[in-house]
């Protein structure tokens, strides 16, 4: 005990006269990286292995309100857009005095070989099987062909059942009858091989069927087809809207006199 009384204050000496500097310099050196990992697992908070576990629950159903937002957003996008769609189609029916009923299409046909649209507008409305359906300002799309109270479906133009009398919009000489072809484009068929009629051409309603006023847009002619000593020439047409693309629609309601 005494032995070690004397180390002590020995030690004690040579720390004040600063003999043990070089040393304790380096002991402190050694101790440090000790106190600090001793003093990070101190100070880190204890783990929650509860919370963990709460947010692995919730992780599904974030995951399914996202989704839910996404498809949120798309169907506000289609809505902003139709509700353009339908302020451009008013504003013709208003230029042209027409009368009209729009509507928004909520199913397409599944069979490639009819060509119709399915619309949330019907005889509640005002509509009538004939009548002609447009977008945009004055372009056919088709024809109403049947109703029901709240629904009704168009027979779109490319469908090889629809027909519409035409006229070439610069030369009312030229007229035919437009149909679908293939429900891929339009033939116009039965106009005078004496009438000069060439690619880029627009052909519109002719107007002497009573349902459909004159003027409305039909297609652009992509090819002319003539052949020599014949009474008709005709032309492949193309519809200037995309069937993918169609929302909301105006039906025209049948003024006949």
């Amino acid at each position: 005990m005494v032995h070690m009384t004397v180390v002590v204050v020995g030690i004690l000496v040579l720390h004040y006269l600063g003999a043990l500097t070089g040393l304790e310099r380096l002991l402190l050196a050694g101790l440090r990286p000790v106190g600090r990992t001793l003093t990070f697992w101190l100070t880190q908070p204890p783990s929650d292995a509860g919370s963990i576990d709460e947010k692995e629950r919730q992780q599904p159903d974030l995951e399914q309100r996202l989704a839910d937002l996404s498809v949120e957003n798309i169907e506000l996008r289609s809505a902003l857009e139709a509700l353009g769609e339908i302020a451009v189609q008013q504003k013709f029916l208003e230029e042209r005095r027409l009368s009209g009923v729009t509507g928004r299409i909520f199913a397409r046909s599944a069979d490639p070989t009819s060509e119709y649209v399915m619309i949330d507008a019907g005889l509640n409305d005002g509509l009538e099987v004939g009548a002609p359906a447009i977008v945009g300002r004055a372009m056919i799309i088709g024809r109403v062909v049947s109703v029901s109270p709240d629904t009704a479906r168009v027979l779109l133009t490319t469908d090889n059942r629809s027909s519409f009398a035409g006229v070439v919009a610069d030369n009312p000489a030229a007229e035919g009858v437009v149909s679908g072809n293939r429900g891929l484009s339009l033939r116009m068929e039965l106009i005078p091989q004496s009438e000069i009629i060439q690619p880029h051409q627009i052909v519109v309603s002719s107007g002497t069927d009573a349902r459909v006023p004159r003027g409305l847009i039909l297609g652009e002619i992509e090819r002319v087809e003539k052949q020599q000593g014949a009474l008709f020439q005709s032309a492949t047409l193309r519809t200037l809207y995309q069937t993918s693309r169609l929302d909301a629609v105006t039906i025209l309601r049948i003024q006949l006199q």
